[in-house]
């Protein structure tokens, strides 16, 4: 896996400008009409609701839309309404997904979180899963995230704000896998994936 890392990055970094553009030009909708209790938090469906009333820290969301399961990890307030906060993206709703998108931001009950982190074992054991992208939000990918997912080939990291990526983060991916990675940060996540494989 060191190897593909290490040649990931420097083939395709060339790339990853128009990419990073392409990303801060284009918006996100969504919307989650389900309820998911299979979980270990319950997972709530809160597509429905006209107001910000019920959310709270640590709850569950399922959203369809972005084919995604998230946690609120911080509530912003204002005049004692939710306009703002931050989630953490906790895997996909479909684990035989091809493909996975994780956005800058989601909206949940007509509030818009930030996406800051990938939680542990996200993605694990996804064999089916062929190619990531990882939002501009980012600051964390947990440990084991990608773990496992033998078919995993194409990576790209949107995030200039990556600051940590947890052990074997992406252990045992196709060992053709490439990183695409944006330019501003290419020397610091390259060092990130290396330590996190080692």
């Amino acid at each position: 896996m060191g190897n593909a890392v290490e040649d990931g990055v420097d083939d395709m970094g060339d790339a990853v400008e128009d990419m990073t553009d392409m990303d801060n030009k284009s918006t996100t909708k969504t919307t989650d009409k389900t309820t998911d209790k299979t979980t270990d938090k319950t997972t709530e469906d809160t597509s429905s609701a006209s107001t910000t009333e019920g959310l709270r820290k640590n709850q569950v969301i399922e959203d369809k839309k972005t084919e995604g399961k998230y946690k609120i990890t911080k509530l912003e307030e204002k005049d004692g309404k939710v306009v703002g906060g931050n989630v953490t993206y906790m895997g996909p709703v479909d684990r035989k997904c091809k493909k996975a998108d994780i956005k800058a931001e989601v909206k949940i009950n007509n509030v818009t979180f930030k996406v800051t982190e990938i939680n542990s074992n996200a993605f694990k054991n996804c064999k089916k899963l062929k190619s990531v992208t990882i939002g501009k939000n980012v600051t964390k990918i947990g440990k084991k995230a990608y773990y496992g997912c033998k078919n995993l080939k194409t990576i790209k990291i949107k995030s200039t704000k990556l600051k940590s990526i947890g052990k074997k983060a992406f252990y045992k991916i196709n060992k053709k896998a490439k990183f695409s990675v944006p330019k501003k940060n290419k020397s610091k996540i390259k060092r990130l994936l290396k330590k996190s494989n080692s």
